[in-house]
Parts: structure tokens; C-alpha cells; sequence
């Protein structure tokens, strides 16, 4: 019982090790059989917008030096002379209220101007936002045409064969060396005033064309002809071998009984008797040679000249002059040959002028052709009315529009300082004064009839530090606190310099005051305080301040294509290495989309990353990857 019970306990053994050898052989054949999923680097498909920045606009507020420039109107006294000690509030001169009218009118013609100037940045702006870039522009694609196989007349041309289509001149032909033209054809042409090309090939290469118009075509010809050489007329010598004699028989009474006696040859030398002898000539002509053409019969001016003889009856031969009559002979009447006289080089036609017989129509020659079935064209698929479409790259539209809302922000800060003069302005137009801003001493005082208008008129010195307002959007205002450090470069001075965030606005003001920024956020007055106490600077120069980084990453956020990102009920993820080389599904946040195509991401990945795409079936976590510099898609 014993030994039945070690055998059971090693047959189950035995079994459950060759389970385990299964499953474990299962899993290594799985892993050596998982398909091997691509990966590449982030950073082969990640894009910086170069809109990005970390800049806003500012100007200097106060400070040191408080410049008063020249305005239109009439200076009534100054107070003020150089080396004078002024406090705030001191009035530095007075204009006549009256002529300063115009000062306040002129405020009006600018700010108008200015506000129309920005409108017209804005819409450049909106443009360069809603252009597509030329990264989109549709790809140009190829097509083949087949143009079929080149077909040829054969045997002849006649009425009624079957013209190629697309004839230029009406009708087409294409003939090779044998071809012939028939005369019916030619006189179709003619009747009907019809015009043909014929173009004439040896093998598939076109060498030359015949253009026939049938306008041009010869007509038919009306001639007046001999109808042939004089003749011998036997007919009234039946004997003439017994009678040599010449010498009585030459005078004309003889031939003149001889032509009225048996002859039977008709002829006559008489006058009267000459319509009749006409008649029976003609006859006897056309008897005796079928082959000369027949007489118009309507002619009867055709028949000149009588008999005339030179011998006694029966001795030797009599001769008489031939009619003349009338024919019509057409050129078309035989078939035409258009390869006669013509010899084809490879480099074009030789004409034989001698052994050319006919030519009816206009020879065009030309360089060889030989016939292409197939023609491969380009389609650059570029739409019409693309306007300014695909012109410009990203990068390019991006700087554009930087650039655009700098001066936008240039042109809302001049427009800001306008106001703020405009309302000086009215003020100084009710008492006509002009005050000091700061406490400090007159260093400068010209002649204003020396100044045209806007130049400097009076410049006081102050000791106060000077102050920098910055213009921060809503969604930037959280990073700014008492005490932050920034950047700042002023164009007029060409001043680099730092600041210290001093106090924070809280009523936010009109219009847009920043690029890369939503213009619909609103934007907060932040005021810094120059550290260096030695700088100079004049009072309303316009500032470009960087701020610190201060997103999540400490960095800006980068941009990858939208394909690269998937979804699901967490949230947005891609499929990225591990340590292990394994692929895992890693969550990300993400921020923009810029033009459709580019997302942001703002955490969860970085440039160092490798991710897979496409996804598909055997993209999975855990799966082995191997890295690649860019996806097969």
C-alpha cells in the first residue's frame, strides 16, 4: 500500500512539473513572439513656440528728471530760470489760454490717429493668427496621363477616312511612308473649302505636316490646244506606182478637176465647201485616233486653214494643218504622293527639289518628335485663392505676430501718455500753467523761439529713485509679489537695468499691454524700483521687462502633435519607456493648441523622453520597445 501511494505522489509530481514546464516554456515562446514596439524621442517631434516669452511692457513713471517739451500756443512767461530749486506743484511757466486752444486740438488730431493706428495693428495681428502656415500648404502630387497608343492612317486618305481627334486645322491625319493622298479627296477638300493637316511620321517620330486648304487648292484650267501633228491623207491614191511624172500635173486647174472628179477623199480647196469638209474631217479624225481629245462641238472657230497640194494627182503625199481645240485640265486629277521629294535625317527634312512633282499644301517642318504615350504632370494642388496663405512657416507667423503686438503694446503705451497730456493739457488750458512732478532743480531751459514743437523746452533734475510700471495680465499677476526681481532695457536711453517690485496694482486698466498673451485677459499696473540710484533716464520711456520663469517644469512648455496624445476616463497619456525599457502609460498635462495641429505640454514629459506611435493592438504597457529616431508613420 505504501509503495501504491509513492507512486501516486510521483506521478502528481511529474504532473505538476510538466505543468509548470508548460506554462513557463508558454511565457518565454509569448515573450520571444511579443511584437518589439517602436519608440523615438521626444525631442525629434517637439516644437518651441516661439511666441513664447516671458516679457511685458512697461515705462518709466517717475523718477529723476521731469522733461517738459514745447507745445503749440503762444508761452506767456516763464518762472523759472536755470539753477532754480522747485518743489512739486511749482509752475514752471504759463501760456495764454487762448492760443493753447490749439495745443488741445492738435491732442485730439493724435490720439485719434493713434487709435486708428492700433486698430489697423490689431487686424494685422488677428491676421497673422488666422494665416495657415506653409507647413500646410497642400502637398503637390503626380499623374500619369496615357495618351494611348498613336494610331496611324493607313493605305490613303480618301473621302470619307476617319479624321484623328483635336485636329488643329479641322482635320488630322497621321501618315508613314507609302501613304498616298487620292484625288477625290483633294477635290473634297477643294469644293468644300475644308483644311487638313497631314502629318507625316517615320516609324513613331514625326518629322514634318502638310497643311492643305482647300481654298488654296488649284482649280481646273481652260486651254486652247493643236489637236496634233499634220497628217497623210492616201485615201485618193489607189495607184501611184505607173506614174512618176511631175513635171504638167503641178498646176492648180489640174488639182482642181482632180477634186471634183471620183476622189473620194473629200477634200476641197473650195471656200464654200469648207463647213462641210469640216465635218466630214472631224469625223474621220476621230475615227482614225480615239486617243486625241474629242472637239467642242459649240467651237466653230476651231478649224482653220484647206488642203494643199504641192502634186499632180496620184503622185506623192498630201499633208493638211491639224484643228485647234479646247480642254479643261485639272491638277487634282491623279493621287498625290506628300512624301515625294522629301528625305528624313535624324535631324530634320531634306527637300529634292528636282524630284518634287506636286506640292498642294503649306510644308511645316520641325525638329523630330518622337511620340510619348505617357506623360507624367505636376499638380501643385496650391488653391487659387489662397491669398497670403501658406506663405509663411510657423516660426515666421509666430515672430510676425511678436513683433506686431511689441509695437501694438509701443503704440497703447504712446496712446496712454497722450491722454495723460490731453487731460494735462486741459487743465493747463484753463489757468495755463505748467507745474513740476518732482522736487528738484532746473538743469536745462531753451529759447522756444529756437524749438520747434515737441522739442525739449525745460528739463528739471530731481533726487527721487526712479519708478518702472510694468503692465502684467491676469494670468501672471499671482507670480508678482513685493520684493521679485526683474529685468528690464529701455529703447529711448538703450539703459539695461534691474528693478524691484515695489507695490501691486489692483484696478486693472484698458487695452492690451502684452504679446503671447490672450488679449481678452486684463492687465494690472506693477510698480518696481530702479536699484542702480546712478542710472539716467527721462520720464514715459517705454521698458521691456523679462520676468522669471515660473511655470511647474521651470521652464517653458513645449509643444508635441496632437496624434502623439490619447484619453481616456484620467485623463490625457502617452505611451513612453520606463527604466526597464518597457513601455508605460504616463499622464501629462497639457496646455495650448496652437494652429490645430501642436499641444502643449506643460508636465508629466520631457524632451528626454521616448514615446510610441502609432498606437495600435500591441501597443501596450509592458510591452519591449526599440528606440528609433523618428515614428514610421
Amino acid at each position: 500500500m505504501a509503495k501504491w501511494k509513492k507512486r501516486l505522489i510521483a506521478g502528481v509530481l511529474t504532473l505538476a512539473l510538466l505543468g509548470g514546464l508548460g506554462t513557463g516554456g508558454y511565457y518565454i515562446w509569448k515573450g520571444n513572439h511579443t511584437e518589439v514596439i517602436e519608440v523615438f524621442p521626444v525631442a525629434n517631434i517637439s516644437e518651441q513656440y516661439w511666441g513664447d516669452n516671458t516679457s511685458v511692457s512697461g515705462n518709466v513713471s517717475s523718477g529723476k528728471e521731469q522733461a517738459v517739451s514745447l507745445s503749440e500756443g503762444l508761452i506767456d512767461h516763464i518762472n523759472v530760470e536755470v539753477g532754480d530749486q522747485v518743489q512739486k506743484g511749482d509752475v514752471l511757466l504759463v501760456y495764454d489760454t487762448t492760443s493753447f486752444q490749439l495745443t488741445l486740438q492738435s491732442d485730439e488730431a493724435r490720439i485719434a490717429l493713434m487709435e486708428s493706428n492700433i486698430q489697423r495693428k490689431k487686424e494685422e495681428i488677428t491676421k497673422y493668427y488666422t494665416l495657415k502656415p506653409s507647413e500646410w500648404a497642400p502637398k503637390p502630387t503626380e499623374k500619369t496621363i496615357d495618351h494611348g497608343a498613336l494610331t496611324f492612317t493607313k493605305k490613303k486618305i480618301d473621302v470619307g477616312t476617319k479624321s484623328l481627334p483635336d485636329g488643329a486645322y479641322g482635320l488630322l491625319f497621321r501618315i508613314q511612308p507609302g501613304v498616298k493622298v487620292t484625288s477625290d479627296f483633294l477635290k473634297w477638300l477643294r469644293k468644300g473649302g475644308k483644311t487638313a493637316e497631314i502629318q507625316l511620321y517615320e516609324g513613331e517620330t514625326m518629322y514634318a505636316s502638310y497643311i492643305l486648304d482647300g481654298t488654296q487648292l488649284p482649280q481646273p484650267e481652260t486651254k486652247i490646244i493643236d489637236d496634233g501633228e499634220p497628217e497623210e491623207d492616201d485615201s485618193s491614191h489607189e495607184d501611184s506606182s505607173g506614174d512618176d511624172s511631175s513635171g504638167d500635173d503641178s498646176s492648180g486647174d489640174d488639182s482642181s478637176d482632180d477634186s471634183s472628179g471620183d476622189d473620194s477623199s473629200g477634200d476641197d480647196s473650195s471656200g464654200d465647201d469648207s463647213s462641210d469638209d469640216s465635218s466630214d474631217d472631224s469625223s474621220e479624225d476621230s475615227s482614225d485616233d480615239s486617243s486625241e481629245p474629242a472637239p467642242d462641238p459649240g467651237d466653230d472657230s476651231s478649224e482653220e486653214g484647206s488642203e494643199e497640194s504641192t502634186t499632180p494627182e496620184g503622185v506623192g503625199a498630201r499633208t493638211r494643218f491639224g484643228k485647234m481645240q479646247t480642254v479643261t485640265i485639272d491638277p487634282l486629277d491623279d493621287d498625290w504622293d506628300p512624301f515625294e521629294g522629301l528625305t528624313f535625317t535624324g535631324d530634320g527634312v531634306m527637300l529634292n527639289m528636282d524630284a518634287r512633282q506636286r506640292n498642294f499644301g503649306q510644308l511645316v517642318t520641325c525638329t523630330p518628335i518622337t511620340y510619348e504615350r505617357y506623360e507624367t504632370i505636376y499638380i501643385d494642388n496650391f488653391p487659387e485663392d489662397a491669398g497670403e496663405n501658406y506663405m509663411y512657416s510657423r516660426k515666421d507667423l509666430a515672430e510676425m505676430a511678436e513683433e506686431a503686438e511689441k509695437e501694438l503694446v509701443e503704440m497703447q503705451l504712446d496712446l496712454r501718455e497722450l491722454n495723460l497730456n490731453y487731460e494735462k493739457d486741459k487743465l493747463i488750458g484753463k489757468t495755463g500753467e505748467v507745474k513740476a512732478e518732482i522736487d528738484g532743480s532746473v538743469i536745462q531751459l531753451e529759447d522756444p523761439s529756437s524749438l520747434t514743437v515737441g522739442e525739449t523746452l525745460l528739463t528739471v533734475k530731481g533726487n527721487e529713485t526712479y519708478t518702472l510700471t510694468m503692465y502684467i495680465s491676469e494670468m501672471r499677476l499671482s507670480t508678482m509679489q513685493p520684493g521679485l526681481q526683474v529685468n528690464a532695457f529701455s529703447y529711448e536711453s538703450g539703459n539695461s537695468f534691474t528693478a524691484t517690485v515695489d507695490e501691486i496694482g489692483m484696478t486693472p486698466l484698458e487695452g492690451s499691454y502684452g504679446w503671447g498673451e490672450n488679449p481678452n485677459n486684463s492687465f494690472f499696473p506693477v510698480y518696481a524700483k530702479v536699484d542702480d540710484p546712478n542710472i539716467q533716464m527721462s520720464i514715459g520711456e517705454y521698458c521691456e521687462i523679462t520676468l522669471p520663469q515660473t511655470n511647474e517644469t521651470g521652464v517653458a512648455g513645449f509643444f508635441v502633435p496632437r496624434f502623439v496624445i490619447r484619453k481616456d476616463d484620467s485623463g490625457s497619456y502617452v505611451m513612453k519607456t520606463d527604466e526597464n525599457g518597457l513601455l508605460t502609460k504616463q499622464y501629462v498635462k497639457t496646455g495650448r493648441i496652437l494652429w490645430g495641429e501642436q499641444i502643449e505640454i506643460l508636465a508629466g514629459l520631457s524632451q528626454q523622453d521616448y514615446v510610441a506611435f502609432p498606437y495600435g493592438k500591441t501597443v501596450r504597457e509592458g510591452a519591449a520597445t526599440k528606440q528609433v529616431d523618428y515614428p514610421s508613420y
